[in-house]
């Protein structure tokens, strides 16, 4: 008789460091049609985008920028270089490029991650939250389509023995208007509606 286990099973698959996963890409294993990040360890395929998707990363692209204060860049699904994940959100909010030499944004450039959610949304609360909430990230949007609303997560907390979280969500729906904030300070508002397409 085979012994049952009541282990995890993704504990027994294998996972990558960072840098495993940069020398994979630099080596030509893994190359921009391959469509996956690293998450926390793990390589995952990215979600298809879908009309609405793009819709809202074309319009959003400049709502945001007409937003930011000097010294921010916005980078559009491009890598964020974390302790155990490469993601490539939606949209970052950073510092500039000159002043992180060219590299990847770390989370200590980072100010604020936006994911664009169709049929994502289970995954950019659960695993993508997880993710940047480990890292420290300050303020994470997710511009949920299928509910029809941006959800905002600040206050990013990991703590021994618990899953990293954001100990605040906020709801913004249709006729309201969600402030940006970067480093603490409010430097604008999006009203819901323009982001939605």
């Amino acid at each position: 008789m085979t012994p049952t286990t009541t282990a995890d099973p993704l504990a027994r698959l294998h996972r990558f460091t960072v840098d495993q996963y940069e020398r994979m890409i630099a080596a030509g294993i893994l190359n921009e049609y391959d469509d996956v990040e690293l998450l926390e360890g793990y390589i995952v395929p990215k979600m298809a985008k879908g009309d609405d998707h793009d819709t809202v990363i074309e319009h959003g692209d400049e709502l945001i920028r007409a937003v930011l204060p000097a010294g921010c860049s916005l980078r559009c699904q491009c890598a964020l270089a974390l302790a155990e994940s490469v993601p490539e959100p939606d949209f970052v909010v950073c510092t500039p490029a000159r002043s992180r030499q060219g590299k990847h944004p770390t989370a200590g450039d980072t100010f604020l991650v936006i994911a664009v959610a169709d049929t994502s949304v289970h995954g950019d609360r659960t695993l993508k939250g997880r993710a940047y909430a480990r890292a420290g990230i300050p303020v994470y949007w997710i511009v949920n389509l299928e509910d029809r609303q941006v959800e905002v997560y600040t206050d990013p907390v990991s703590l021994p023995g618990a899953d990293p979280h954001y100990r605040t969500r906020t709801h913004y729906r249709p006729g309201q208007q969600v402030p940006v904030t970067i480093s603490g300070t409010a430097v604008g508002q999006l009203a819901v509606d323009a982001l939605l397409p």
